[in-house]
């Protein structure tokens, strides 16, 4: 099942500078945070996340999965502004931290994270965060995202 099919139990997004009120751009299913397809590096995926920083998704998974798989980058749509952004993607599962990416550039290619066991787990959480310049240009792609069933 792809993950951009379940609704979020909680969504927190907090703009660098301001409050939660200040925050521009939210995330979005199947579509970049502009409405742009999800590309990065060229490579199109036509399931998924686009995510700005800060942005925490958390998902209610009720011990219904056996893992979760996908790959994550900066969205291509922002080196026509200029700029290449730079997150780092975190997911945890009942809390614990399980992945961290590496700082991740546009123009980079997507990287594929390990597979992420889920038996039994009751949670899953996605993070995007800042990086080393703040949020300018921190829109995120998670790609392709599948929770596999039992």
């Amino acid at each position: 099942r792809y993950l951009s099919e379940l609704s979020p139990a909680a969504v927190e997004q907090t703009p660098y500078i301001g409050g939660a009120d200040d925050f521009l751009f939210t995330w979005q299913r199947d579509r970049g945070v502009s409405g742009a397809p999800l590309l990065v590096d060229g490579q199109r995926f036509g399931r998924g996340l686009g995510i700005h920083s800060r942005t925490r998704l958390r998902y209610e998974l009720a011990g219904a999965y056996q893992r979760f798989e996908c790959s994550v980058g900066v969205a291509d749509e922002v080196l026509a502004l200029g700029c290449k952004g730079s997150v780092v993607v975190r997911i945890q599962v009942d809390g614990k931290p399980v992945f961290e990416s590496p700082m991740l550039r546009a123009g980079e290619p997507a990287r594929a994270i390990p597979s992420v066991p889920l038996a039994g787990a009751q949670e899953m959480t996605i993070e995007v965060d800042f990086a080393d310049q703040g949020d300018v240009c921190d829109r995120a792609v998670i790609g392709d995202p599948v929770l596999v069933v039992k």
